[in-house]
């Protein structure tokens, strides 16, 4: 069977799930020992139906991986060697973020791409990572931000958004690559041949 929590407060000892985030000071188990402040947030969130205790807890969560993982996933893609098929560091990074949050990493990243717009790099990074990822665990912020990649002045990185579908290699990924149009010459032969091969693996 499992234990049961009281929520205690510093004024009265004692309160219901309805009092307010603020109010609440220790949560105790039944034989008086004090949990963890992080076991305190998931258990407000579950108590409560107020979807602003939701929304602030998001945000403190993005807060935190924005703090913990931003600057070392930046530098990672910056200094990483990539190959497609090839786990790197910054792939370990990820998948370490998804364990954690799937929901808050996923959207996380997408901030980073938008972000970085202009940093060729970072933007190729981000798509070879995602790419290594299968459809439905990056979906739908990964192909999102692939889509946006096609549209990116950069020719490279314009390659790397469709290297990303060609990887995925679901049914959407082809509806989007069907629709593609590239101005150069060996890009588009590229885009065309993964149009092919997609639409004779699918088929």
């Amino acid at each position: 069977m499992g234990e049961l929590f009281r929520i205690t407060t510093v004024k009265s000892g004692t309160t219901d799930v309805s009092s307010k985030p603020s109010e609440i000071s220790v949560i105790q188990k039944g034989d008086g020992t004090d949990v963890e402040p992080p076991l305190l947030e998931e258990i407000v969130e579950i108590a409560s139906s107020d979807s602003s205790i939701e929304n602030r807890l998001n945000a403190k969560r993005m807060k935190r991986f924005r703090t913990d993982f931003s600057s070392k996933f930046l530098q990672l893609l910056r200094e990483q060697d990539f190959e497609y098929g090839v786990d790197t560091p910054a792939d370990e990074l990820v998948r370490k973020c998804f364990h954690e949050n799937e929901a808050i990493s996923k959207e996380w990243i997408n901030n980073l791409f938008v972000e970085n717009f202009n940093d060729q790099t970072v933007l190729m990074g981000i798509l070879r990572v995602l790419s290594h990822f299968n459809y439905q665990e990056v979906a739908p912020q990964g192909p999102t931000v692939a889509l946006a990649a096609l549209a990116n002045a950069s020719v490279e990185v314009r390659e790397c958004g469709i290297r990303a579908f060609e990887n995925w290699g679901s049914l959407h990924s082809l509806r989007v690559l069907e629709n593609v149009n590239c101005e150069e010459k060996w890009l588009d032969d590229y885009l065309k041949q993964v149009i092919a091969d997609l639409q004779e693996e699918l088929s």
